[in-house]
């Protein structure tokens, strides 16, 4: 996560697709193991780019290992109101390797997220 000129915020990390399983046994560093294929046949498959409850005026990023020290609010990866950069790179057997980025603003309480892909 960066801001908006893409100096980084926070640590890399790696993030989870929505359809990865949950771990069993936490604090596993199941990110690193669950990797899901994804086959070319026009399935989307979302993944988890930001998470912000509506009474919270900050969002998060997440990972399993996150969600299981902190719940889904680890104050490393809390972003307050304002304009951000996500980065993202996606790599697998038949994604090559891809990064595209995504720009998140985040107007505070009882606001949603508005993402853009850039």
């Amino acid at each position: 996560m960066c801001d908006e000129q893409g100096h980084p915020l926070a640590p890399e990390r790696i993030h989870r697709w929505a359809a990865s399983a949950q771990i069993p046994g936490l604090p596993n560093k199941a990110d690193l193991e669950l990797a899901i294929n994804i086959d070319p046949n026009g399935i989307s498959h979302p993944f988890d780019l930001a998470l912000k409850f509506d009474s919270d005026s900050a969002f998060y990023t997440h990972n399993n290992e996150s969600v299981a020290k902190y719940g889904y609010r680890d104050p490393t990866y809390g972003f307050n109101p304002g304009t951000y950069m996500a980065i993202v790179k996606i790599r697998g057997k038949n994604t090559g390797t891809t990064t595209f980025r995504c720009r998140i603003v985040n107007r505070g309480v009882n606001e949603k997220l508005q993402i853009t892909a850039l």
